[in-house]
């Protein structure tokens, strides 16, 4: 580029056609001279104190300007060609080509070298694994980016267009709430990719996210705990259902709580970071009736649930059958002794304490479920009232939109109660 020293006199005496010099009075008496012009989509907007001055830039841009015409010269025909097609494409949208340049470069070019979806997705689930996280977890997690894989897999993270994403997570047939923890699990995808450059930003923060309803935590009544306590013993699961039932431990937590971690004598159980969902370590104490529980079936060592998974899910799903139990959620313990813990005691805090639970939500989700009275009832469920003959079985009646099994408010006496597959076992 020329410099003003450089332009010659005879034209720096007289003033370009382009760009024009424009001047103002100033309110102290003097002109200002200025050059006010875009070039290549960028204002140049510049004042000088004399003509002399803004004449001789407005010729270094006029010089510039006609180099830039003789490079486009320079160019192939076969280029300059395709430059025009590109440039009659982006007409319509008020685009440079310059413009798309940047884009593609900084969007597509640099990560042509990123691994396809399907190996960004092993490594996000291998990471996971490595850091330590619980084997349900890892498992969730490979689950839910299995859909995401399955459409996506063959294809670096640079090709998936928003429209893309957002007709894939429209497609997934899956309730809302297990279509928003999909969303979040690509999510963890996209992050751990920009981490290492692999991608431009993080699409799925763009969608729009399913919305959820919480709805009232199921809880089990009496007379449905002591069915699940009658049938314990008989599946070898008298620890689960009693540390379910009495100490509200996650069943994944009590699957993976050894024996040592009972402590009788300060009557306590203690999950530390291997055994928790969070990996926090938790202090549950035991209520009378979960140490009543775990006394009848206490081992000097091992698991508490000393099976096989296989052994164990045949096991359980059993001892619901027996316990004449057709729908089953997988918390159901834990919001029954929450729910009945929060009864007895108002001590929400203690209780968010011991289930490893914010206090907020367990007062939000929990007040008002269930009585003292039933809550009372709830904690004498000791194995010397329901196993020595104090059960009683009662006809039901099966709400058939709820699904929901309800018994009648009459006791019956023992001579009296059926057998029947629609029975249940009710506590005196």
């Amino acid at each position: 580029m020329e410099t003003t020293e450089s332009i010659e006199p005879s034209r720096a005496s007289r003033k370009p056609s382009w760009p024009k010099i424009l001047s103002r009075d100033l309110p102290s008496g003097n002109i200002q001279y200025r050059i006010d012009v875009l070039v290549d989509g960028h204002r140049i907007h510049e004042s000088f104190p004399t003509e002399a001055q803004a004449v001789k830039r407005a010729w270094e841009l006029d010089r510039e300007r006609q180099q830039k015409g003789k490079v486009a010269f320079l160019l192939p025909v076969e280029d300059r060609v395709v430059a025009s097609r590109c440039l009659e494409k982006l007409k319509p949208f008020d685009v440079t080509l310059e413009q798309a340049t940047d884009y593609y470069i900084a969007h597509i070019a640099k990560f042509r070298q990123a691994p396809l979806v399907r190996k960004i997705a092993d490594r996000v689930v291998d990471q996971a694994d490595k850091a330590g996280r619980s084997p349900n977890t890892v498992i969730d997690l490979r689950h839910r980016l299995k859909s995401f894989t399955a459409a996506f897999g063959d294809q670096q993270l640079a090709e998936i267009s928003f429209e893309d994403l957002e007709q894939w997570a429209s497609s997934i047939k899956l309730s809302p709430c297990s279509r928003r923890h999909t969303l979040t699990k690509v999510s963890q995808l996209y992050r751990y990719a920009l981490k290492h450059g692999w991608c431009a930003e993080n699409l799925t923060a763009k969608l729009t996210r399913p919305e959820t309803r919480t709805g009232i935590p199921h809880h089990l009544s009496v007379e449905e705990s002591a069915r699940l306590l009658t049938q314990a013993s008989a599946h070898d699961l008298t620890a689960f259902v009693g540390l379910g039932l009495f100490a509200g431990i996650r069943p994944d937590e009590i699957r993976r709580l050894a024996w040592d971690k009972v402590r009788f004598t300060n009557k306590v159980v203690i999950l530390d970071q291997t055994v928790t969902k969070t990996g926090q370590h938790r202090v549950v104490e035991l209520h009378p009736t979960a140490l009543a529980w775990l006394k009848t079936c206490t081992k000097s060592s091992g698991r508490i649930v000393d099976m096989p998974e296989i052994t164990f899910k045949r096991q359980w799903k059993a001892l619901r059958v027996a316990a004449g139990f057709k729908h089953w959620n997988n918390d159901d313990m834990r919001h029954t002794c929450a729910t009945y813990s929060c009864a007895l005691t108002g001590d929400y805090a203690k209780v968010a304490a011991d289930l490893g639970h914010d206090v907020r939500v367990l007062h939000r989700h929990y007040r008002g479920l269930a009585t003292k009275t039933e809550a009372e009832r709830f904690f004498k469920l000791t194995p010397a009232k329901v196993t020595k003959g104090k059960i009683v079985t009662m006809p039901t009646t099966v709400d058939t939109e709820s699904t929901t099994t309800t018994a009648t408010s009459k006791i019956m006496p023992m001579k009296q109660a059926s057998t029947g597959a629609d029975q249940r076992t009710l506590k005196v």
